[in-house]
């Protein structure tokens, strides 16, 4: 996951520094493809997250709560230190995850 996010990451300044006003016309002609590596490393930490959600749920289904309680435990560190980066994989990665789980379950 954390290596998705930090790929993902790297998308995204590639992607902001292409809009900057004082982005090289090379800079400006790639944006294009930028912004779609940037959408396919969104979805590649989604998919990764997907895999963390479900070991989370069979922890649960086998009585057991440790992934659970370190993505609680990361949701709070994220909270606490105002660290936008965490909240960026979750909001990017593991909230969409649960999405893609529960819409499969349903």
């Amino acid at each position: 996951m954390f290596d998705q996010a930090g790929a993902y990451f790297r998308a995204f300044s590639n992607y902001l520094e292409s809009i900057s006003p004082q982005a090289s016309k090379s800079l400006t002609k790639k944006r294009a493809s930028l912004k779609e590596k940037l959408e396919e490393s969104k979805l590649v930490l989604t998919d990764s997250c997907v895999q963390i959600v479900l070991e989370a749920m069979r922890e649960k289904m086998d009585g057991k709560a440790g992934l659970i309680n370190w993505l609680e435990w990361l949701q709070n560190e994220a909270q606490r230190t105002n660290d936008y980066g965490l909240y960026d994989i979750f909001e990017i990665g593991v909230k969409p995850a649960f999405e893609k789980v529960d819409a499969l379950i349903t």
